[in-house]
């Protein structure tokens, strides 16, 4: 795996829910749960093996957020087998995280 950027902006600490959907094949859709947020960017706790690159589409559960984006990293969460810790960059972010 390629080193990493350093962070240009902030994030914060978030506990919200979102929906991740491929847009392209093979299509998968998955709830996640976000850690933190920034206004390009989040990282979440997903169940999915993202391939770095994909292009998705992130929706709040709990709000009117949604943005397409893709997936910058997924590595294994060292503390919880099966998990996986996302890096996840948006396109055109609207609306609001919680209504």
């Amino acid at each position: 795996m390629s080193a990493r950027m350093p962070r240009m902006e902030t994030r914060i600490p978030a506990k919200s829910a979102i929906r991740i959907t491929s847009l392209e094949p093979p299509e998968t859709s998955e709830s996640a749960a976000v850690e933190d947020v920034s206004r390009h960017g989040a990282r979440a706790i997903a169940t999915v093996p993202w391939k770095q690159g994909k292009r998705v589409l992130v929706q709040s559960l709990s709000g009117t957020f949604r943005a397409h984006g893709r997936i910058v990293y997924c590595e294994p969460d060292k503390k919880a087998p099966g998990r996986f810790i996302v890096g996840l960059e948006f396109f055109w972010p609207t609306g609001k995280w919680e209504d």
